[in-house]
């Protein structure tokens, strides 16, 4: 397996932090690892407090997009998979689509 820079970890929380700052992150936990298929991929574990603040799930989205153009960006071609584990009882904000 590959190895995977110190520089891109930090690069990786100091996104985390940015855009995951306002919610109470007990830890986190990146490596390198095979996935289902047999690839590599990068594996970002996010473990949150119980907070009164609602979880809001559009972070989701926009957190992996911003983790993957910075490791893109800087010639990293395996896949950031990031897993958001929240406690048992936090509230998540609920989404509406239009329909």
């Amino acid at each position: 397996m590959a190895a995977f820079s110190k520089k891109l970890i930090s690069r990786i929380n100091s996104i985390i932090e940015g855009m995951l700052g306002d919610y109470d992150i007990e830890s986190t936990h990146i490596e390198v690892a095979e996935d289902a298929s047999g690839d590599e991929a990068i594996f970002i574990d996010l473990n949150y407090r119980l907070s009164a603040r609602e979880f809001d799930p559009a972070v989701i989205n926009a957190v992996l997009s911003a983790v993957s153009t910075m490791l893109i960006e800087n010639g990293e071609h395996r896949f950031p998979d990031i897993r958001h584990h929240l406690p048992r009882g936090q509230k998540v904000k609920s989404v509406v689509r239009a329909a």
